[in-house]
């Protein structure tokens, strides 16, 4: 049986992003230690060496540019030179795993050439067994160049994890479209799972409708985490979230999500939206909205933390319900989990969700509520997230937790005793939190 500790990790480390299906199972027992990822500098001198030998394993020494510090190798009879532009350290469970994405421009390429190249490795750590990779694969760029960053990211809760990337296009007529790839494990293979996800499109050379995407890890008992897609105008500044589900059988990403469809049709990326399935019937209250079949709050505690949250749970249809705030008026969906977090047989109490109103462009909140000395619940804290990892070092039996945004920086609260508090910021890509 799990200890108090291994499952505290694996509830802090649930506490991400979007609610999803009411009714869906987090399975905190199997999270026996959680995920952890830690980047790696390939600017420090330790880091790129060992990055460098990686490269020399794939790509081969004799390949090796000195002056381009790049590896050279080929694709469809084309030459590109490969170099590393993102290295991680991820720790999932007992083992340590190290990922390692590279990019590959095409040497004189030009403006009108987009075949650029990507490649991408896993490895455990200690014996330097390749789990799975890829050591060139085609990715649509301008200037038939390779990325020039991908973020690592979660998209299971037992431990897969994949990158996130884009190649910009220029077609003709003045439209350029940016495409995201989703790079991850299929077997021993790297592969794209990006499938019907829709491409930022505009004209002009500019980009008009710009997309992010941030996987929904709320939906814990997914092979693969949906992904949240948020669109902004660039030019009004608004913003609206919707939701790409993972078809396991085509192992990528499609559109089912109506605003998903029609965004993805509009960009040209989708012929047939299919059939849409069937629609649950929303809950029947705040309770069930928030926690499905797990454990729930009393009337009377559920009614304290809503109202420190300013949100009540409305029903429009069968397809637009969740909560709304005095400012926030469209149904944005919220799930929690009760849990005593630090074994004082105290509940604690995590929300998290909302949308680009409640939340802005990070489109999700998290919340923690625990019980004062009367024992009534006060919210600990509250803000835009997306991502949380928590590390194994505890302050009275509470971890130390990483929260992350829409960007490369993320904030370090720990537990002084009577609450979280902010302590730091670490950047995941190098420059992440420059000038915050």
């Amino acid at each position: 049986m799990a200890s108090k500790q291994s499952k505290l990790i694996g509830v802090v480390l649930a506490v991400v992003v979007v609610a999803a299906a009411v009714g869906a199972y987090w399975k905190w027992g199997k999270a026996r230690s959680g995920v952890s990822i830690e980047s790696i500098s390939l600017k420090d001198d330790k880091g790129w060496s060992q990055a460098r030998d990686i490269m020399d394993k794939m790509y081969g020494k004799t390949s090796y540019d000195e002056q381009g510090r790049c590896w050279s190798t080929t694709l469809n009879e084309n030459d590109y030179c490969m170099k590393p532009i993102a290295f991680d350290r991820v720790d999932v469970g007992n083992e340590q795993r190290l990922y390692l994405a590279t990019s590959g421009d095409m040497p004189g390429a030009s403006h009108t050439d987009s075949d650029g190249a990507v490649g991408a490795f896993v490895l455990n750590e200690k014996t330097q067994e390749l789990i799975a990779s890829t050591e060139i694969m085609a990715f649509t760029n301008d200037s038939a160049k390779g990325p020039t960053e991908a973020k690592l990211v979660e998209l299971s809760a037992s431990g897969y994890l994949g990158w996130l990337a884009e190649g910009v296009q220029n077609l003709n007529g003045g439209i350029v479209i940016a495409q995201p790839y989703v790079l991850a494990p299929k077997g021993k293979e790297i592969v794209d799972l990006s499938g019907l996800l829709p491409g930022s499109i505009g004209s002009d050379g500019d980009i008009a409708t710009r997309y992010t995407y941030q996987p929904d890890s709320s939906v814990r008992s997914a092979k693969v985490f949906p992904m949240i897609v948020t669109e902004k105008d660039e030019k009004s500044g608004k913003f609206r979230t919707f939701t790409a589900s993972f078809d396991t059988r085509d192992w990528s990403y499609q559109c089912h999500d109506e605003a998903c469809g029609n965004r993805a049709s509009d960009a040209g990326l989708l012929e047939d939206e299919g059939d849409e399935p069937q629609q649950e019937a929303p809950p029947a209250n705040a309770n069930e909205a928030l926690f499905g079949d797990k454990k729930q709050l009393s009337q009377a505690d559920l009614k304290t933390v809503l109202t420190a949250l300013g949100m009540q749970y409305v029903v429009k249809d069968n397809d637009n319900w969740g909560f709304v705030t005095a400012d926030c008026q469209e149904p944005f969906r919220l799930s929690g989990e009760v849990y005593d977090l630090n074994g004082d047989d105290k509940d604690e109490v995590w929300i998290n969700g909302g949308n680009s109103c409640t939340s802005g462009a990070t489109g999700k909140s998290m919340w923690l509520f625990v019980r004062d000395e009367s024992g009534v619940y006060r919210k600990n804290f509250g803000f835009p997230a997306s991502s949380v990892n928590s590390s194994k070092e505890l302050n009275d039996g509470f971890p130390e937790v990483r929260f992350g945004g829409t960007g490369f920086c993320e904030a370090v609260w720990r537990w002084n005793g009577k609450e979280y508090e902010h302590v730091k910021n670490i950047a995941t890509q190098p420059g992440g939190c420059d000038g915050k």
